[in-house]
């Protein structure tokens, strides 16, 4: 240990003494490395709130009048099987729901966003034959991320039961408008049940 501080110390008394001798030098080099520095720091771009998401591709599809079991094995199940193992793709998680399937589709970090959605968009067409007949055919969500969710909206009331909130708030939103609004989600409690109306035509 001492024969180690010794070295160093010595080490830096050759650096001091060789700044001492060479002064002119050694001013240009701090002046250089100064220059850098303040170039560097003036350059280089700076991300207040960083994209900590992976690239991720969302599928959704549509299944009006199934119920949660149904949508997760005959929507979501087929869907994710198509898409696992695709390349680069790291995770796929999914959520079902009634009338709707989610899909999300995690690429390694660096993908191309525009290249991962082709690769699932492709994956999309081979699985269609393995889903019902009668539903419409999955699309692709708008290109977001976890930093694009801006505002968070609840609705409460002592008076309106819980399935009429649940029931209207899907149509309660005026953000069709709005400059750069990609899309808007909504749900409800698990336990609320949802109004719905479903009709058949007689062939």
């Amino acid at each position: 240990m001492a024969t180690s501080t010794s070295s160093g110390a010595g080490l830096m008394d050759r650096v001091i003494a060789w700044s001492l001798r060479n002064r002119l030098i050694t001013l240009f080099i701090a002046a250089g490395l100064l220059a850098g520095g303040a170039y560097a720091a003036l350059t280089t771009p700076v991300d207040v709130f960083p994209d900590l998401t992976a690239p991720t591709v969302t599928v959704l599809s549509e299944a009006h009048g199934m119920a949660t079991e149904e949508v997760e094995r005959l929507v979501t199940f087929p869907i994710e099987t198509a898409l696992n193992g695709s390349a680069g793709v790291r995770r796929v998680r999914s959520a079902s729901s009634q009338g709707i399937s989610i899909v999300w589709v995690e690429f390694e970090w660096g993908t191309e966003i525009y290249r991962a959605r082709q690769v699932v968009a492709e994956k999309l067409l081979l699985v269609a034959y393995q889903l019902p007949e009668d539903l419409p055919s999955p699309v692709l969500a708008p290109i977001t991320s976890i930093m694009g969710e801006i505002m968070v909206l609840g609705l409460t009331s002592e008076t309106v039961p819980e399935m009429e909130l649940r029931t209207g708030a899907p149509g309660s939103g005026a953000d069709g408008g709005l400059p750069g609004h990609s899309a808007r989600g909504h749900g409800g409690h698990g336990t609320v049940e949802r109004r719905g109306v479903r009709g058949r035509v007689p062939p």
